[in-house]
């Protein structure tokens, strides 16, 4: 194979990937594969797992099953002091993230602190407030564009049934 450059634009979320191969300038399949590999590798999701703490985890259960299933995310585990969604790391595939809510006495619920989840369309943005409000959350921002972060930016707010504030947001 020949030289390979992955050039990261740090202020847009695109690559620039231009590969030369011994044989002239066309990539091959399979070298074009290897150097989508390599530059996947290169992207990072910032979070590998956030908690959440809660007074009631059964309550918060019937709140996060509905809004989680709203935005793709699979329950993981189900315990008696605890609850996940998401997908966990592995040494396979470490791009993964995941929440987990914990019965705690402690709840945290300053106003500066937020969870927000990525929703792959606007519908999922509009079906997450409302299954949340239908399932004992509070408005905190309805569903609608929030231009003074980008122009697509398309989010909704809900304080789950303990205060902690939520988010789903469609970049698209």
């Amino acid at each position: 194979m020949g030289d390979q450059t992955v050039q990261l634009d740090r202020r847009r979320p695109t690559y620039l990937v231009t590969q030369r191969t011994n044989a002239g300038s066309m990539l091959r399949p399979k070298e074009l594969q290897i150097c989508l590999a390599r530059l996947h590798s290169f992207a990072v999701n910032l979070l590998d797992h956030v908690s959440i703490s809660v007074s009631d985890l059964e309550v918060a259960a019937v709140f996060y099953d509905a809004i989680m299933t709203e935005l793709r995310a699979k329950k993981v585990y189900h315990l008696p002091e605890a609850i996940g969604y998401g997908e966990r790391c592995d040494n396979g595939n470490i791009h993964n993230s995941y929440l987990s809510i914990y019965l705690s006495e402690n709840t945290n619920t300053d106003a500066r602190r937020h969870w927000c989840f990525k929703a792959e369309t606007r519908a999922q943005v509009d079906a997450f407030y409302s299954t949340g409000i239908r399932h004992g959350g509070m408005s905190d921002g309805s569903p609608g564009l929030r231009t003074q972060y980008h122009a697509s930016y398309y989010a909704a707010f809900l304080l789950d049934p303990f205060g902690n504030r939520i988010e789903a947001v469609c970049h698209s």
